[in-house]
């Protein structure tokens, strides 16, 4: 019985220490998924799994470029997410149902206009990443 105690007691203080590795870690695993899903997309070559093999090599070798933008783009949806929750949990009958309507309306609008971009980013982050790749790799081969 002591035993399940200790394994109880050492869960509750290792729980909070796996949530800061896990919200730090987020933003690498979903620019790798986002690339991974662009690379899988768009090369016939790399489909599935090897797209996000690829999507993690272009990530290791763009020194935290995709996470730093990854992050940004998280933290422009916490904030979007934000007013959202605020407005539709609001108990306060001073603003109508109309109001309410439409700040919801724009909120969910920014939120399509946010994975838009999103997408859109990882795009263009797979291009700057695979002619930099290509740059790097046609040096090393001609060696000039």
């Amino acid at each position: 019985m002591t035993t399940i105690i200790r394994l109880i007691v050492i869960a509750v203080y290792l729980t909070p220490i796996l949530g800061v590795l896990a919200a730090l870690t987020y933003p690498y695993q979903a620019s790798i998924c986002n690339l991974g899903l662009v690379i899988s997309t768009v090369e016939d070559d790399f489909p599935g799994t090897k797209g996000l093999f690829r999507a993690q090599d272009f990530v290791k070798k763009s020194k935290f470029q995709g996470y730093l933008l990854m992050l940004m783009l998280i933290l422009l949806n916490i904030l979007i997410y934000l007013a959202f929750y605020v407005i539709s949990t609001d108990d306060d009958d001073q603003i109508g149902h109309i109001t309410r309507f439409a700040f919801l309306l724009v909120a969910t609008v920014l939120f399509c206009l946010t994975i838009f971009f999103n997408n859109i980013v990882s795009t263009l982050l797979y291009l700057e990443l695979k002619s930099g790749y290509h740059l790097v790799h046609n040096v090393a081969c001609t060696g000039s």
